[in-house]
């Protein structure tokens, strides 16, 4: 699980960046972009457990240690 969590930061990075170096956005946008999507993780993992407790359910996350459990 944490080859994938690192493999997808990287190829994020890697996005973000290519758009500076080929001059498609300024910096400032790029990390507009990456201030927008961690705003956005961080909103989702406060609320998750919210969600769960209203409910009454646990929600599976797509990256399950064992996801035949």
């Amino acid at each position: 699980m944490n080859e994938v969590v690192l493999l997808l930061t990287l190829f994020i990075v890697l996005i973000g960046f290519s758009r500076i170096y080929l001059r498609v956005h300024y910096a400032s946008d790029a990390l507009a972009g990456f201030s927008a999507g961690f705003l956005w993780v961080v909103i989702n993992i406060w609320v998750l457990p919210r969600v769960e407790r209203f409910t009454r359910e646990t929600i599976t996350t797509v990256l399950a240690d064992d996801p035949a459990e």
